[in-house]
């Protein structure tokens, strides 16, 4: 439940809350001291924190597979979606391997495949052309 307060409020110029009039004047002291603006997120911040609350939720940070520097709030979707060093697998052997490699994993194991896949076709005409020699003896 919310108090409503009949006390006449104003605006603290630092930190653009509104204060009861009456404490304005200790309120700006204290703010002014003690908070800043953040430039990024424009949050107050308690100053001995400024340093830390940028690190911890502006500063870019790199990606712990390919070191491409990304905002923070980006980093999961690069790892899970963009990263070329990301681990997938291979639709067709199910092998995992790094993304950026995917390609020519699949196009030498199709080349791979097409060259058994001939061999088992030459493989199954020459037996079936022994098996006529045969009967034809």
């Amino acid at each position: 439940m919310a108090v409503v307060s009949d006390q006449a409020t104003s605006i603290c110029s630092h930190c653009d809350r509104a204060i009861p009039s009456t404490n304005l004047d200790l309120h700006f002291a204290h703010c002014s001291r003690n908070l800043e603006k953040c430039k990024i997120c424009e949050d107050m911040v308690p100053r001995k924190f400024a340093e830390e609350h940028f690190l911890s939720t502006h500063a870019p940070v790199a990606c712990s597979l390919c070191s491409e520097t990304m905002e923070r709030e980006i980093l999961a979707v690069h790892r899970g979606e963009n990263c070329p060093k990301r681990i997938v697998t291979c639709e067709y052997c199910e092998f995992p391997l790094p993304a950026i490699d995917l390609f020519e994993h699949q196009y030498v194991g199709t080349g791979q495949n097409y060259v058994i896949f001939v061999a088992d076709i030459l493989d199954s005409e020459k037996e079936m052309f022994m098996r006529v020699d045969a009967m034809e003896s």
